[in-house]
């Protein structure tokens, strides 16, 4: 009887520890945050975007069917271009029926999440006509939110965007 219950209790905590080392990387929530600001002594459009590690991971595999690692320098040269082309499939601005594609400026990595930044030039922006597409991420989570700020003389509009809703509109 001992035996019995010292075997069942073994196997309750290995499949215990082993669900806890599987879902170490697993959070409930599928969101990502962009900030966007018009400088317009330059003319350009300064993007920061904030996307949890694992899911960017995820996501750069299924489209690119590649080996995935944003964490290890080798591979540096490679993820540059494969960032780059996927937030500019994924996140453009528009000012008076003008689409302004993002330059990848750089990005860094912490435990939970990848902070990419890039910028547009974008000479003949209004900012009484904007237009914010971000998808990102929507080719993986049918449930992921992507919340964007984006900035102008210092006012700021904050939207949720989601699969059903992946474009705002903004005039300040």
């Amino acid at each position: 009887m001992v035996k019995n219950f010292l075997i069942c209790w073994m196997m309750i905590c290995s499949c215990c520890i082993s669900f806890s080392t599987a879902k170490s990387n697993f959070h409930p929530y599928h969101v990502s945050a962009t900030e966007i600001e018009f400088n317009p002594k330059n003319s350009t459009l300064e993007i920061s975007i904030k996307i949890f590690i694992d899911d960017f991971e995820n996501v750069l595999k299924k489209n690119y069917r590649q080996k995935i690692d944003l964490h290890k320098a080798e591979l540096r040269s490679n993820m540059d271009q494969l960032i780059a082309d996927y937030v500019n499939k994924h996140l453009f601005v528009i000012s008076k029926n003008k689409k302004y594609n993002t330059q990848l400026f750089g990005w860094e990595t912490n435990q939970e999440a990848i902070i990419i930044y890039a910028s547009a030039i974008a000479p003949v922006f209004d900012k009484t006509n904007i237009e914010v597409v971000n998808t990102v991420l929507f080719d993986l989570f049918d449930d992921q939110m992507n919340i964007v700020h984006f900035f102008v003389d210092g006012k700021r509009i904050s939207e949720k965007l989601s699969i059903q809703k992946p474009r705002i509109k903004l005039s300040y």
